[in-house]
């Protein structure tokens, strides 16, 4: 509309005040596991009923704390097993600096 004001095709802007004509979202935060309910919550994901892969994600990304794109687009050749270590390339992070992550033995098991 501003385009269309300042080229002269609308005298004014019908949708000005449109604004006012709506609420703001209310913004609700994700809830957060406690670390008392870590445990049921593993125990809930090993017998839910989904794919093999999907469990495995949903552990892998809980045990590595990293976010669920970095987790799915993990490749095999940035983890190092000898040294414990994956490495994500800042390409993928979104911060755009590479992270180093400690892996737990418990993780590649």
């Amino acid at each position: 509309m501003t385009h269309a004001l300042n080229t002269g095709i609308l005298q004014h802007n019908p949708l000005s005040g449109i604004r006012s004509a709506f609420s703001a979202p209310k913004v609700t935060n994700m809830p957060t596991i406690r670390p008392d309910e870590l445990g049921k919550l593993m125990k809930d994901i090993s017998y839910a009923s989904i794919k093999l892969v999907t469990r495995c994600l949903l552990e892998w990304q809980l045990h590595t704390m990293t976010r669920p794109s970095e987790s799915a687009k993990a490749e095999w050749s940035e983890i190092d097993l000898e040294n414990k270590l994956w490495v994500i390339p800042a390409e993928r992070m979104k911060m755009h600096c590479f992270l180093k992550v400690f892996i737990f033995k418990l993780s590649i098991n």
